[in-house]
């Protein structure tokens, strides 16, 4: 979900072990991971994510280039996330694999062998998959260093896990640090809480399912 559909829903998290990174140390981890222009015939890879520039008014852009003074904002830093995603119609693949099936047998004068069919498969799939339009999605969120908390504009389960998982790759992992997402019995903790993993955080910890306060670096 974006910033600009009219509705929104969201998921938090708390960064644990992680205060105020340096813009410098965050371009530095980010680098790898930041979006390019979209190449239609990119390669063979079923989905890929990268993150890019918050489509905000008020953010200009200078093609491929851009770091993280460009997403900072009162407050944080607003952020999103590109998800390109190539998928080959089943019936397409299953009618194309079966006539590639039919010209390997002409050419061997005998049925293909179960690692032939397999690697045959592989290979189509493989040169439909180039060919290929991707469809594009985008995950807004903001990441405020006041509170050390990222709040993603969505509650997708895949959305979250595809967050979860490049924010470890290019942030927490490079840099060092935790996350953990935030449910409603967690919301009333503060700073001093979470920084001195007191008592009233281990007792709020008890009330939800052990899956939703763990902590992932």
């Amino acid at each position: 979900m974006g910033l600009k559909t009219g509705a929104i829903s969201i998921t938090r998290y708390q960064i644990l072990g992680l205060t105020n990174p340096s813009l410098e140390s965050l371009n530095k981890s980010l680098a790898p991971y930041k979006a390019k222009s979209i190449n239609l015939s990119a390669g063979n890879k079923a989905e890929q994510v990268f993150w890019t520039l918050p489509d905000l008014p008020d953010l200009e852009r200078d093609g491929d280039f851009w770091d993280m003074t460009d997403c900072l904002t009162e407050g944080g830093f607003v952020m999103r996330l590109r998800i390109e995603k190539r998928t080959v119609p089943g019936e397409l693949l299953k009618l194309l694999l079966k006539e590639k099936i039919q010209s390997l047998a002409e050419s061997l004068e005998r049925h293909p062998t179960r690692v032939e069919t397999r690697l045959a498969k592989d290979q189509l799939k493989e040169e439909l998959m180039s060919k290929t339009l991707p469809t594009l999605r985008f995950i807004d969120l903001f990441w405020s260093t006041e509170t050390n908390q990222v709040t993603l504009f969505t509650t997708s389960k895949t959305a979250c896990s595809i967050f979860e998982q490049i924010f470890r790759q290019s942030v927490l992992g490079p840099l060092g640090g935790k996350m953990a997402i935030l449910v409603p019995p967690l919301f009333g903790l503060d700073d001093s809480d979470w920084k001195g993993h007191s008592q009233r955080a281990q007792s709020m910890g008890q009330l939800v399912p052990a899956t939703f306060t763990e902590l992932t670096s």
